[in-house]
């Protein structure tokens, strides 16, 4: 990256980097004092090394006969869908408007005899009507489980997302500085416990650790952490090879049955116990409501306000030429999501046209704990620079 970065005339001293997920810090790896907050407080919380291991003993957890039928939002990551269908059931998909709302009265037209459950997902901590879904799920005698992989530490009404249905799915390190771990939450006491959990392998757990101690450090020395970066994959990824070791990425869209019961990593434990919850969600809500103030570019906006309760996972705006803009703010070190651009091949083509729309325009900025204000000024005026 340059050393000065010229904008509109400007010259700062240096760019920055600015990575997608929050990355940790030597200087705040302490133990904090008092128990952690649902979903950890919950007596039936179990830990696991991916998001989607959770859905997938979700799925068994709420006891549905085989071959039933669930319905899943149109707007999916596509490795949760998969989950599903590996667990035994068949899908079928309700519609999610540009504002990434659901539509209510297209679900429920949806249920058949044959649907057993609703699959809600929270998108970027934001509600849905939840308490309006629970009714309909009673009306019609349907399970309910919420995806909350982009949601931890949201609240609908003061309550947590995750703790209105029969499970609650979570993915923490999307949230906070972890290797690895996701997690499943049972608001059911009539169910058996889940399989024991196995210990991942220590090289995968090391080798995401590593990668995000190189950002934290690329944050605060750009150069210095670029060529350590660089240098430190290509040794882990020698020492994987001459192993003969698979490195199982948190962050692909497989779903593998043989890793379904890998629990979260002890490393990721130990690194929980030191997050302050309160600080990550104030944090993570000063800085969507300082891109919300001064972005200018409010007709891209997917959110106009930021609702009580709400831990927004990132910042969205709608963007023509997605992959050009993403190149271009990564040319300038600020990394960006794109990770749901495609759907899962089980959905029907040229039926959600909204949902495709999203797919190919939704742009989401990082906003994490761990970003200042000079963080977020540099991304405004990257990216003023970049839509003109």
């Amino acid at each position: 990256m340059n050393p000065a970065i010229v904008i509109k005339g400007k010259s700062r001293s240096k760019g920055y980097f600015i990575p997608v997920l929050p990355a940790p810090s030597a200087t705040s790896l302490r133990r904090r004092e008092g128990a952690l907050p649902f979903p950890f407080s919950h007596p039936r919380y179990y830990d696991y090394y991916f998001g989607r291991n959770a859905v997938w003993h979700g799925m068994k957890q709420i006891g549905l006969p085989e071959n039933r039928r669930i319905l899943v939002p149109a707007y999916h990551h596509g490795v949760e869908v998969e989950a599903i269908l590996q667990a035994g059931y068949q899908v079928d998909f309700y519609r999610v408007d540009l504002k990434l709302q659901i539509d209510l009265e297209d679900l429920e037209k949806k249920i058949t005899p044959e649907t057993g459950m609703i699959y809600l997902i929270y998108y970027i901590g934001f509600p849905h009507p939840v308490e309006e879904i629970v009714r309909l799920c009673k009306r019609h005698g349907l399970a309910l489980a919420e995806d909350c992989a982009l949601s931890l530490f949201s609240e609908v009404d003061g309550k947590p997302m995750g703790s209105f249905g029969d499970v609650g799915i979570f993915s923490f390190h999307k949230t906070l500085p972890l290797p690895n771990g996701g997690g499943l939450v049972v608001n059911r006491t009539d169910r058996p416990l889940p399989p024991q959990r196995i210990g991942p392998p220590l090289v995968s757990t090391l080798s995401h650790l590593t990668g995000g101690i190189m950002n934290r450090l690329k944050m605060s020395h750009p150069a210095t952490g670029a060529f350590l970066h660089a240098f430190s994959r290509e040794f882990v990824s020698t020492l994987l090879r001459i192993g003969k070791v698979d490195r199982t990425s948190v962050a692909n869209m497989e779903f593998n049955l043989n890793k379904v019961d890998w629990g979260m990593s002890g490393l990721s434990k130990a690194i929980l116990q030191t997050i302050d919850p309160a600080e990550v969600v104030s944090r993570r809500r000063e800085n969507f409501s300082y891109l919300l103030a001064r972005l200018d570019c409010k007709d891209r906006f997917v959110f106009d306000a930021l609702p009580p309760g709400v831990c927004p996972l990132f910042f969205p705006i709608l963007v023509e030429e997605k992959e050009r803009v993403c190149r271009n703010l990564m040319a300038r070190g600020i990394e960006t999501v794109d990770f749901w651009g495609i759907s899962h091949p089980s959905v029907p083509k040229g039926i959600y046209g909204e949902v495709e729309y999203v797919r190919a325009r939704l742009l989401e900025l990082p906003i994490h704990q761990g970003l200042h204000q000079g963080h977020l000024d540099y991304m405004i005026e990257i990216l003023k620079e970049t839509l003109r």
